[in-house]
């Protein structure tokens, strides 16, 4: 429930000021009004907003209610993008690391089968298991640890 708004002579008793202290007070709320509208663009009724500054001049031009609305909108968005965007960085530092486990999981069984050639008597065998032996520790450093 909004109440309207005190007239301004109930804001505060009246006060005689001189036409300076008058003068004074213009100019000082001409400056605050600058300093609130500066940066606006004026955007055409139906333009996109793209830039700050007509996004400034449009909630210059809106009603509080309005402006707060807008608000809201924009920081429910904002966290929707934050938040998409720590999701898919999540999702890709999790499918690295299912990616690194089944590298590990294959590296395993690689170093498995050369340390089985390497029990074969046979020249060629024990050749063959050394060379991938040699191979799989060179790798084996180069594996992501996440």
């Amino acid at each position: 429930m909004t109440t309207a708004a005190a007239p301004l002579s109930a804001a505060r008793p009246r006060v005689r000021r001189t036409h300076d202290e008058l003068t004074a007070e213009l100019e000082r709320l001409r400056g605050e009004i600058e300093r609130l509208r500066a940066g606006e663009e004026p955007a055409q009724v139906g333009q996109p907003l793209t830039t700050g500054g007509h996004l400034l001049w449009v909630l210059g031009e809106s009603t509080a209610e309005m402006r707060l609305r807008m608000a809201a909108e924009l920081l429910s968005a904002s966290r929707s993008a934050h938040d998409c965007f720590e999701g898919s960085h999540t999702q890709f530092v999790r499918r690295l690391r299912q990616r690194n486990e089944q590298l590990e999981g294959r590296l395993q069984h690689a170093q498995r089968e050369a340390r089985r050639m390497a029990d074969v008597s046979t020249g060629a065998g024990r050749g063959v298991a050394l060379s991938l032996s040699w191979v799989l520790a060179d790798h084996d450093t180069h594996l992501m640890v996440l």
